[in-house]
C-alpha cells in the first residue's frame, strides 16, 4: 500500500469525486488499486465508497419511482420485475422452467423424447421434404399494433406511436 497517502487525504478525494476511485486516484496521484487496497484495509475509506454508491443508487430509484408515478410503461416492468417478486409478480418464465406438477414423469418419457431430438437423421429428412406455404397475412390480431407506419415505433408507450392509440400527448412527453 502507499503510506505516503494518509487515509483522510483518501477519504477527502472520494469525497471531493463523488466516490469515484479512478478519479481520486488521479486526483492523489495514486492507482485505483491503492485506494481499494485501502477501503479493504480501513473502515472509513470503505464508508465513503459505500455512501456514495448509496447516494447513486437512491437516485436512481426516485428517478425510477418517478417515472412510474408517470405511467412510463418501461418503469413499469422494470420495477416489477424487480421489486414486485415479494408480492409474487414475474415475468412467468418460472412456469417454463419449474415441472408442472410434483408428479413423476412417467418412465422412460425423458429418454423417449431426448432420443426423438437428438435423431438427427429424421429431422434433416423431415425438413427437407416439407414445403410450407407462405401465408401473406399480417401475423398481429385485431386490436394489435400493425405495421410499422411513418416511423412510428409499433406499440410503443408514447403517445400516437399506434394508429387506435387515442391517447392525448403529455406536454412533458420530450423525451
Amino acid at each position: 500500500m502507499n503510506e505516503q497517502i494518509s487515509d483522510e487525504q483518501i477519504v477527502a478525494a472520494l469525497h471531493a469525486t463523488m466516490g469515484k476511485v479512478c478519479l481520486a486516484s488521479e486526483r492523489l496521484g495514486c492507482l485505483p488499486e491503492t485506494i481499494y487496497e485501502r477501503a479493504r484495509a480501513v473502515p472509513a475509506v470503505r464508508g465513503a465508497i459505500r455512501f456514495f454508491r448509496g447516494k447513486l443508487l437512491d437516485a436512481a430509484e426516485t428517478a425510477l419511482w418517478n417515472a412510474v408515478l408517470k405511467g412510463e410503461a418501461w418503469a413499469v416492468r422494470l420495477a416489477l420485475i424487480d421489486w414486485g417478486l415479494s408480492r409474487g409478480f414475474s415475468d412467468g418464465a418460472e412456469a417454463w422452467h419449474a415441472p408442472q406438477s410434483d408428479q413423476d414423469l412417467p418412465q422412460g418419457l425423458v429418454q423417449k423424447i431426448a432420443l426423438e431430438v437428438l435423431n438427427g437423421r429424421s429431422r434433416i429428412e423431415d425438413c427437407s421434404t416439407r414445403r410450407l406455404d407462405i401465408d401473406p397475412r399480417p401475423v398481429c390480431g385485431n386490436g394489435q399494433p400493425g405495421p410499422v407506419e411513418n416511423g412510428a415505433a409499433p406499440g410503443g408507450d408514447r403517445p400516437r406511436d399506434r394508429g387506435d392509440d387515442s391517447r392525448e400527448e403529455r406536454a412533458d412527453s420530450a423525451d
